[in-house]
Parts: C-alpha cells; sequence; structure tokens
C-alpha cells in the first residue's frame, strides 16, 4: 500500500509539472540596459532576429519602479521580457532564481503608465513573496490523487467529470485567493514606493476592456474583473486616506 502511494504522488508530481511556467524565451531587462550605451536597444528573439526596439530610457523606466518595489517588498527577482501577443504576466522560477516575465503585449497595454507598472510588477513580485506558486503545487498533488482514486473506484464517464469539475473548482477558489492576496500586496507596496494606487484600477480597466474584444491570459482563474476594479478601488480610497 505504501508503495502504491508513493507511486501515485510521483505519478501526481509529474501531472502538475508541465503545468509550470516557463521563463524560457526571455530576455533580462538589465541585461538589455547592460548592452551598449544606445539611446535605441533591440529585443532579438532566439533566431536573432529584432522582434521589438525601445528606447533605453523607457526600459530604465521600468527598472527604476522595480527596484521601489523590491524595496517596499523587501523581496528581490529578477524582471524579464518575453514575446506574446496577449497581455500576460507571471512570476516563475527559472534555473534556481525567481523570476517576474512580462510579454511584450503588456508591455504595449501599459505603455509609460508609471502607476499601473508599479502595481503589475507588486503583484507579480507578491506572488513570489507569499510563495504561491509553492501552495499550488501542493494543493495540485492532492487534487490529482482525489481524481486518480475516483476513476479507479467508479471509471464512468459521469464520476470522472463531476470529479474534474470538483478539483477544477476547489483549485480555481485557491487560485483566485492567491489572485486576491497579490492585489492587495502589491497596491500597498506600490502605494509605499510612492506611487497612486489606483494605477492598480488602471491596469484592470485596460485589462478588462482587452479582455471584452479577445481572451486575456493575465486574466485566466483570476477574480472577475469587475470584482477587482471595486476591490481595489476601495483599497486605493482608503490608503489614499491615510
Amino acid at each position: 500500500m505504501k508503495r502504491i502511494l508513493i507511486s501515485t504522488v510521483l505519478f501526481c508530481w509529474l501531472l502538475v509539472q508541465p503545468e509550470i511556467t516557463s521563463a524560457e524565451g526571455s530576455t533580462e531587462i538589465e541585461a538589455l540596459l547592460s548592452s551598449g550605451s544606445k539611446d535605441t536597444i533591440l529585443l532579438s528573439d532566439r533566431h536573432g532576429s529584432t522582434v521589438r526596439s525601445f528606447n533605453r530610457s523607457y526600459l530604465a523606466m521600468i527598472m527604476s519602479i522595480w527596484t521601489d518595489i523590491q524595496r517596499t517588498s523587501e523581496h528581490r527577482a529578477i524582471l524579464k521580457i518575453s514575446e506574446g501577443k496577449q497581455p500576460n504576466a507571471y512570476a516563475t522560477k527559472s534555473d534556481g532564481k525567481e523570476v517576474v516575465v512580462v510579454n511584450l503585449a503588456m508591455i504595449d497595454l501599459i505603455g509609460d503608465d508609471r502607476n499601473a507598472w508599479a502595481a503589475l510588477l507588486g503583484h507579480e513580485i507578491a506572488h513570489l513573496k507569499l510563495d504561491h506558486r509553492k501552495e499550488a503545487l501542493k494543493r495540485k498533488i492532492p487534487l490529482k490523487i482525489i481524481d486518480w482514486l475516483v476513476e479507479r473506484s467508479d471509471p464512468s464517464k459521469a464520476v470522472g467529470i463531476a470529479s474534474g469539475l470538483l478539483t477544477s473548482g476547489i483549485d480555481m477558489r485557491y487560485s483566485r485567493k492567491h489572485e486576491r492576496e497579490s492585489d492587495y500586496r502589491g497596491t500597498i507596496w506600490a502605494f509605499e514606493a510612492g506611487y497612486d494606487p489606483m494605477g492598480a484600477v488602471s491596469l484592470h480597466e485596460a485589462l478588462s476592456e482587452r479582455d471584452r474584444i479577445e481572451t486575456v491570459p493575465f486574466l485566466r482563474s483570476h477574480p472577475t474583473s469587475e470584482e477587482r476594479i471595486r476591490r481595489l478601488s476601495e483599497l486605493a480610497k482608503d490608503l489614499e486616506a491615510r
């Protein structure tokens, strides 16, 4: 029985591994700023083709905000850029280092809104500091075990679907809890760093508008945009009233 349980846990661990978001194919902003002294900085893909050009001052602005957020959160990580046609940003681990990746579509969405940048970066670093990734992995293993046990006891399609819906519902509930925690901590850290906490509201209003046109990866398994905008507006007002 013990051997079966160990084998099941290892099997479930392998099942959840592909769900970890990878930082492969991303580029450190700090490395881009260190590459030469020209005003225009080129971002290249893995084949060496240029995919985007940035003004040095723009990337320096993002790094300045990132430095502020790291200081107020008392947590350090690497900030990277990746390609992407739909707005997304995520926190992960790569080669043993904690990383926050923001894709080009998210950069286009935020533009030069410093307060929205502070909100986004605060949100992502909160995921790292609160160790949400580790919590998610720990949760997914027993959820996979539940699915496996139900399937073994009753292989009927109906039971399988019911089990999948149950475990997915539990997983999404905790994912949303993590998003609310990161929204809250990230907005406070942005405020403490000297940024307008309404930047978080502006960010999610822009994401909500974009989501009406196409699915935005950043909003998957997250609380609804309307709920987040309401909660963040209330938090911003409380912070400004201090």
